[in-house]
């Protein structure tokens, strides 16, 4: 079970903004017939795109049977279900695989745990549920269930 990662507008927004920097600033080189500037444009946006295909997009969580695979452009986690202690809303705005600060903590075990945004909450906390019968559904969380 797939979940992609909810979008902030804004976040959405500044990150579109980067790569069009990029491309303005290139044709605005080409115009003027700066060789440099096209240079430094286009080299700037294939870093842009770069760091956006290794480090954000795609941005998904799965849940799987024995695993919760947290996917954020060519990084993978895995974090066993059966290591799950919790998972509870946050706005903390601290850097995660997270596009939105509408986020679940996910405490595993890790000093900080994990801050995800799925796109459909109640859907994740569903099938996250289903797959870690030590955990229960309560509203927007998932606690342990006292077994």
């Amino acid at each position: 079970m797939i979940h992609k990662s909810k979008v902030d507008l804004w976040l959405a927004a500044f990150l579109g903004l980067l790569p069009l920097v990029t491309v303005v600033v290139t044709a605005s080189s080409a115009f003027a017939g700066d060789r440099p500037g096209i240079w430094i444009g286009t080299a700037a946006f294939a870093l842009v795109l770069a760091l956006y295909g290794g480090l954000i997009f795609p941005m998904s969580y799965e849940v799987g049977p024995e695993h919760l695979v947290i996917r954020h452009g060519l990084v993978r986690r895995r974090i066993p279900i059966a290591g799950i202690r919790g998972v509870k809303p946050s706005r903390n705005p601290l850097s995660s695989p997270a596009l939105s600060l509408a986020r679940l903590h996910v405490d595993y075990g890790s000093f900080l745990g994990v801050l995800i945004s799925p796109r459909d909450r109640g859907a994740f906390l569903d099938d996250l549920a289903m797959v870690a019968p030590h955990l229960r559904r309560e509203g927007d969380s998932l606690a342990p269930s006292g077994q």
